[in-house]
């Protein structure tokens, strides 16, 4: 009996990527303003090998296919193919000067850069050139435009600030100072939030903080002290940031603390300390007591002492009962 199969093919249509997302190039070069992102050379990426902070690094903007958009995947300098070497020198015409970020390096990093375009790939495997002092935002990174949220807090702890222009040393948002928090969505379920400086917001940043302000839905407004909250309300009114004066931290509670100190001062007053060392003088009286007890033992002794005669006299008896009773005389002998 034949059968006959039928072959089914079916065809996936997927939306091709565009080459460029606007305004943002493909490459660019930086000191790293982070030590979080993973070099994404296949050695690297296998072995979580991060970028360090201040360390030169390639970013080639790339498509992610699950949230449609471009991101930018980082690499250390020393892990740039010499493909890629061949595509920056093709987009920037052979102008080493037209590589976006490059104005911003160290001159050192330059000349490895210029050296790179000039042999067509990295000379020097070991150049790291660590800069925290140019660890900024470059021109390559433009705004957050994919925001699904924003809020305004006093910073609990240190954290990084996102803005390009940012001036704190080291980029960094310190404990107690006004910020400003972008959320958007990763992996298309979770949600990652960034911060700046209330005073490095951009212009960008403050229109879709205020859009969220109309809606009532800023978080955090409500729970600022009064000064940063004016500041805040200002600005967005006002479409220019206003920065207000850093407050100073709220002096830590005591009262716990006295608390306990006052209960410790009490209990110890209420101690009945000298029962206690009469206590003790009446144990060892007890103690000693009972040692000279032990070791008089008249009742124990005796006993022991009448055992041992019991058992001296039936061993005497046994001795005598063995010894051979002399014969008697005779009348004869």
């Amino acid at each position: 009996m034949a059968t006959s199969t039928t072959e089914t093919k079916t065809t996936t249509s997927t939306t091709a990527a565009p080459e460029t997302e606007e305004n943002e190039p493909k490459h660019c070069l930086e000191h790293s303003v982070s030590d979080s992102a993973i070099c994404k050379q296949a050695a690297c990426k296998r072995a979580g090998t991060k970028i360090r902070k201040g360390e030169l690094r390639l970013g080639v903007l790339s498509w992610y296919e699950p949230e449609q958009k471009f991101i930018r995947l980082w690499r250390h300098w020393a892990c740039t193919t010499k493909r890629q070497i061949k595509t920056i020198k093709e987009l920037a015409g052979d102008d080493v000067t037209n590589v976006a970020g490059y104005n911003s390096l160290s001159p050192e990093s330059q000349e490895q850069v210029r050296l790179a375009f000039e042999e067509g790939t990295v000379v020097d495997k070991e150049f790291k050139d660590i800069r925290i002092d140019l660890a900024k935002r470059s021109g390559g990174e433009g705004e957050i435009r994919n925001a699904v949220g924003y809020k305004v807090d006093v910073a609990a702890r240190r954290s990084g600030c996102r803005s390009v222009g940012c001036t704190a040393e080291g980029g960094n948002i310190v404990k107690g100072e006004l910020r400003l928090g972008i959320a958007t969505v990763f992996m298309e379920e979770h949600t990652s939030w960034v911060y700046k400086h209330w005073r490095c917001v951009s212009k960008f940043d403050l229109q879709g903080a205020r859009e969220y302000y109309e809606q009532d839905d800023l978080e955090g407004i409500g729970s600022l002290p009064e000064e940063y909250r004016t500041a805040i309300i200002q600005s967005l009114e006002k479409n220019e940031v206003i920065d207000p004066p850093m407050l100073e931290p709220a002096p830590a509670k005591k009262a716990k603390k006295s608390r306990k100190k006052a209960v410790d001062t009490d209990t110890d007053d209420d101690e009945p300390k000298p029962a206690k060392k009469t206590r003790k003088p009446r144990k060892k009286k007890v103690e000693v007591e009972s040692d000279e007890s032990e070791e008089i033992l008249p009742k124990k002794t005796r006993g022991k002492k009448r055992v041992v005669d019991e058992a001296e006299a039936d061993e005497e008896a046994g001795d005598k009962a063995d010894t051979p009773r002399p014969k008697r005389k005779t009348r004869s002998g």
